[in-house]
């Protein structure tokens, strides 16, 4: 992926992040969400992740637009997540002989596995990683911890023991809060390890000696633990401020909007369907939005079948990891087991509302989980097998030739089953690489991406939304409004859409047709500044200047998008009655406009524009001081337009100013060696000059 385009929301993550482009002090990433919204606002989305946006925030003064060193850092975040795998299973697994490889093949299947493709390929993905790779050096740290309480004898060392302890204990809570501050779903590690201590707490079957008074100090450290991201989970929850998001409603979570009974078989089917993600990611997508989960409304669906499996799956694995169970291998299924449920509890819409129905990539944390139980499986088979293949010992009489050869078979049944067994996990592997390498490809570009997205569920809306904002935007029209008519088929009644299809139209000069489009979307809704903006424009090209002004005044009272968003619509509407000003010769109307557009975006690339704009409205109202001034910063803020050192030049002149005119000119020659125009203004003006004398 490291040549992959920057797709989906990675754009508004990043390019229109004033957070990542530097814009703001770095102390306002501890109080603005992931996109640069004040975390008080009320149309904050409240995801809070600090520590991934100041890590976009170097990589952008360090590439700039370069995607190379977004991916780099995305691929190494994958990597390390990979290796702390590798070492929380063969910790886990420590009392099995086999441990390292165990510890090894649960490393190499997460680090293949398909469905952390948007995770990795996509950028915006790399607060699951970063999360990742903090919750399990947490839970790793907390397992050395728990060997030196729970399992290592008493050691006569004890300020080694005691530095060992604290420091373990210091390093899981540092790294808990730092998963946090990534991505909140990090944060989930605090159960796992609760549930993890509490084993070794309440059941001595867990461990091999008991230590009455170092197991107090073990209950000490985890109470203190849990105490401490308690008070850390109550600041997190204060950030949010009076306003909370509410999904209840939103197109993207479709089982949020769902009667009762529907609701409840559609959060049971998503199990089977998540699950089945992980068993064989045949069709992945980015949204899953709109349609493209089909509910499950009643108990006679097929798909209830697949729910059903899953719970007594779940049931009857809890059944032999408890009871049927070694002490050893308890800890090792049960925590495998946390580490596949836990994670997934916030996101599974099961106690509150998300933003989303389905997402893979909230799927990265609970596949550490999936991965050590698929490698467990094939280790308890191989055990199985192996043991069923034992032969056994031969009476004192038998032939010790017999024997001999007996066991010489059995050694070499045991040798062809292992490595049968091995192939086997050795082809998933593969498969699933290339299934990977396959999905990289899709996430290349927006085209690309969308394009499978559409081949893999037809009826996503945001496919073929996102397919018609690419062609809008190569300059393929017939194929945008192509795309953005399908879209509209499967959701005939949304305004984004249909202002997506009047942008196709106003481009093509069709301001009737775009017209009628934005009027019907400003109808669907009230919250929309971009539909009102859009509207005005079109009637502002049909003259129609009182309906426009209307517009945009509208335009400008909505306060509901997202802050890049909402400035970008409140810039382009300032601006634009600005112009409109202008066309009616109302020039104190079009400077306040214009000036307004400043203050809106003072960094905005197309401000020396407007500094002319507004130095040619008071030129023509004969303040020539005030336009002088806007010139002048139209020049500072880097703008070589001709315009600009013309009308200086004419101002100058009027002035009788003919020194200044000529350093003007001279500028200009100087810029362009080749422009006759200022080489013959420069010699008029020089007669000028000398005949003023």
């Amino acid at each position: 992926t490291l040549h992959n385009d920057l797709v989906f929301d990675d754009e508004f993550a990043i390019h229109r992040n004033r957070d990542v482009k530097g814009e703001t002090s770095w102390l306002a990433l501890l109080t603005n969400d992931y996109w640069g919204e004040p975390m008080i606002s009320a149309t904050s989305h409240k995801s809070y992740r600090p520590l991934t946006v100041a890590s976009f925030r170097l990589n952008y003064q360090q590439h700039g637009g370069s995607v190379e060193g977004y991916h780099a850092i995305n691929i190494a975040a994958h990597a390390l997540c990979s290796v702390m795998v590798v070492l929380v299973t063969a910790k886990l697994s420590q009392s099995s002989k086999r441990a390292n490889l165990i510890g090894g093949l649960t490393g190499i299947l997460f680090a293949v596995h398909a469905i952390h493709t948007e995770a990795v390929a996509w950028v915006v993905g790399r607060a699951e990683l970063f999360s990742c790779f903090f919750a399990l050096l947490s839970f790793l740290s907390w397992q050395y911890l728990t060997d030196t309480l729970v399992y290592e004898e008493a050691s006569e060392d004890m300020a080694w023991s005691s530095l060992r302890v604290v420091s373990c204990s210091f390093i899981s809570f540092i790294s808990t809060l730092l998963a946090m501050l990534s991505k909140e779903l990090g944060f989930t590690v605090v159960g796992i390890i609760a549930a993890f201590g509490v084993m070794h707490i309440l059941f001595p079957m867990f461990y091999k000696v008991h230590f009455s008074s170092r197991m107090k100090i073990y209950a000490g450290f985890l109470l203190l633990y849990i105490v401490l991201c308690g008070v850390a989970l109550k600041l997190r929850y204060n950030l949010n401020g009076p306003f909370f998001p509410d999904f209840s409603q939103s197109k993207d979570n479709v089982i949020a909007s769902a009667d009762p009974t529907t609701r409840f078989y559609s959060l049971l089917y998503l199990l089977y369907f998540y699950l089945l993600l992980c068993l064989w990611p045949s069709k992945l997508a980015p949204d899953y939005s709109f349609d493209s989960f089909s509910l499950v409304s009643s108990w006679h669906d097929v798909r209830n079948v697949g729910s059903l499996c899953v719970l007594c799956a779940l049931a009857f694995y809890l059944y032999v990891a408890i009871r049927k169970s070694t002490n050893e291998l308890r800890v090792m299924r049960v925590t495998a087991l946390l580490w596949m449920i836990v994670p997934y509890v916030p996101s599974s819409n099961f106690f509150f509302w998300v933003g989303f129905t389905v997402a893979e990539r909230i799927l990265y944390i609970p596949t550490v989980g999936f991965c050590m139980l698929v490698v467990m499986v094939f280790d308890d088979v191989l055990v199985v097998t192996e043991e069923s293949m034992s032969i056994e010992p031969s009476a004192p009489d038998v032939d010790s030739r017999i024997e001999s050869t007996d066991f010489d078979v059995e050694k070499q049944k045991r040798r062809e089953y292992r490595y049968a067994v091995y192939s086997i996990f050795v082809a998933i592997c593969i498969a699933l690489a290339v299934k990977t390498v396959s999905r990289n490809m899709e996430w290349a570009s927006e085209e690309t991406l969308w394009l499978a997205t559409r081949d893999a569920l037809p009826r996503n809306v945001k496919a073929w939304m996102h397919l018609g904002y690419n062609y809008e935007h190569s300059n393929r029209l017939d194929e945008a409004e192509k795309a953005y008519r399908k879209a509209l088929k499967l959701m005939p009644n949304d305004y984004m859409l249909l202002s997506n299809l009047g942008s196709v139209y106003m481009r093509r000069n069709l301001y009737e047709k775009a017209v009628q489009v934005f009027k019907k979307a400003t109808s669907l809704t009230d919250r929309s500044s971009g539909a009102h903006f859009n509207l005005g424009s079109a009637l502002s090209q049909l003259k129609k200047f009182d309906e426009a002004l209307w517009n945009y005044k509208q335009a400008l009272q909505k306060e509901d998008q997202l802050v890049y968003y909402r400035q970008e619509v409140h810039y382009k509407t300032y601006t634009a009655m600005g112009n409109l000003y202008v066309d009616n010769g109302k020039r104190k109307e079009a400077i306040d406009s214009f000036q307004s557009a400043l203050k809106t975006d003072p960094s905005n690339p197309l401000n020396p524009e407007l500094h002319f704009r507004i130095g040619a409205q008071y030129h023509l109202s004969n303040n020539h001081a005030m336009a002088m001034r806007f010139y002048k910063q139209s020049i500072s803020l880097g703008s070589r337009s001709r315009n600009v050192f013309n009308n200086m030049v004419a101002i100058y002149i009027d002035k009788k100013q003919y020194n200044e005119a000529i350093k003007i000119l001279q500028d200009m020659i100087r810029m362009d060696p080749s422009d006759q125009d200022a080489r013959n203004a420069l010699e008029q003006v020089t007669k000028l000059s000398r005949s003023n004398r």
